[in-house]
């Protein structure tokens, strides 16, 4: 870990980044209410499987039930954690981030708070359990947790009645202007999605309201036949299944490598790197190596390296960069082809200059040893890494002239 770029903190902005948003607590009763990423494209901040707290909302009405049964052991330490956990979820959107940030070891390292919602739901599905079992033991449900879910289906029904009424482009527009999200801008104000979302929202709740219904109805029988106990628990768990499934997104894994891509690279074997700026974690399918790609793990000096030759502060390296520049010294890092983007079509350009081998003989060196004045000395027209080293001590041994230049191989 001190050899990546979690050896140093990394920028607030950064660690702040995929937080739970608040508003995505809807998620507990309707899993795509700002879509996903199968039946509505989803419109919502950051991304759908980090920001979906769903348990079936079976699961969430027996975890309420649970909350109150006597007798539950450690109670208290429950709800503190659950309420803890969903806290640290969101992140960036409380007090408590900037706190925790300065002050607490470690979470300054890393993003994703939204995470700690996996552990919420954890806490949630054991409460549930408690729920289950105390309808077990009581061979009923309690009068007024019925009239409770009863209401509460009610109002699911009727907000999903009421978003219908309303426009909708405000919340999207709204959305769009945290600057969390990933669809394209004209999405937001594309009148036909905004509509399909507003359905889509209001047609999600109305669902859940009506299985929280049919959950009380079912309830409702326990006290006649205690069945009906175990039929409540096996559809809480299908519900869960049953959203998984629907919620499973897959693709062909052959459409992800351009068959023309695969062939350039046949025909040209060797031992060099490829900078995929269109899809570079690709490389591994099409048997090539890559220069970049996403690693959460990459060494912290050769994101320096890589931030500073794109104009960037390497002291605020992360495993992100965007890439508009290709200087020579791309060759060090054994980069021959540039693969982009441009107008539509996939395009392979050859860099300026050839490819390092994996193994090199150079001739001399010189001693550098602060990281600044390093990358200053690459920066010069006249470094050529094939014919001088930089280090950053003397080596041991040194080495000693020869009166013809040797080879390497592996």
């Amino acid at each position: 870990g001190g050899e990546t770029v979690r050896a140093l903190p990394v920028p607030i902005w950064f660690a702040g980044s995929v937080s739970f948003p608040p508003e995505d607590l809807v998620t507990l009763v309707f899993p795509a209410f700002v879509g996903d990423y199968t039946v509505h494209p989803y419109w919502g901040r950051w991304y759908f499987w980090e920001t979906c707290a769903f348990i079936g909302v079976s699961g969430l009405a027996l975890a309420c039930y649970g909350i109150s049964a006597p007798g539950v052991a450690g109670r208290r330490a429950i709800l503190v954690t659950l309420a803890a956990t969903i806290v640290l979820a969101f992140g960036e959107y409380t007090p408590l981030f900037l706190i925790l940030y300065h002050w607490v070891p470690l979470f300054d390292r890393f993003r994703g708070w939204g995470k700690f919602i996996f552990v919420a739901t954890i806490f949630l599905c054991l409460l549930a359990g408690y729920g289950l079992d105390r309808i077990l033991r009581e061979r009923a449900v309690a009068r007024r947790a019925l009239v409770i879910a009863a209401a509460a289906a009610i109002a699911l029904i009727a907000g999903g009645g009421a978003i219908l009424l309303q426009d909708g482009s405000s919340v999207l527009k709204a959305m769009h202007a945290t600057g969390q999200t990933y669809l394209d801008r004209a999405v937001y104000f594309n009148p036909t999605f905004i509509a399909a979302s507003r359905s889509f929202a209001a047609l999600g709740l109305m669902v859940a309201g009506a299985t929280l219904a049919a959950r009380v109805a079912l309830a409702l029988r326990v006290r006649r036949d205690a069945r009906a106990a175990f039929v409540l628990g096996a559809l809480a768990l299908a519900e869960v299944f049953a959203f998984a499934r629907l919620h499973r997104p897959t693709f062909d894994s052959a459409q992800s490598v351009i068959p023309s891509l695969r062939r350039f690279f046949a025909a040209r074997p060797g031992d060099y790197r490829t900078l995929n700026l269109w899809r570079p974690d690709t490389a591994m399918e099409m048997g090539t190596f890559d220069a970049w790609g996403y690693d959460p793990g990459v060494t912290r000096r050769y994101a320096e390296l890589i931030a500073w030759s794109q104009g960037k502060d390497p002291d605020k390296a992360t495993q992100y960069v965007t890439f508009h520049r290709f200087p020579p010294l791309f060759a060090m890092l054994r980069v021959k082809y540039v693969i982009a983007v441009l107008d539509e079509a996939v395009r392979i350009f050859p860099t300026d200059k050839p490819p390092l081998g994996r193994l090199e003989l150079v001739g001399s060196y010189r001693i550098v040893r602060q990281r600044d004045a390093i990358l200053d000395a690459m920066a010069a027209t006249s470094f050529d890494p094939g014919k001088e080293a930089i280090l950053e001590r003397q080596p041991d041994p040194a080495p000693v002239a020869g009166e013809t230049r040797g080879t390497a191989r592996i």
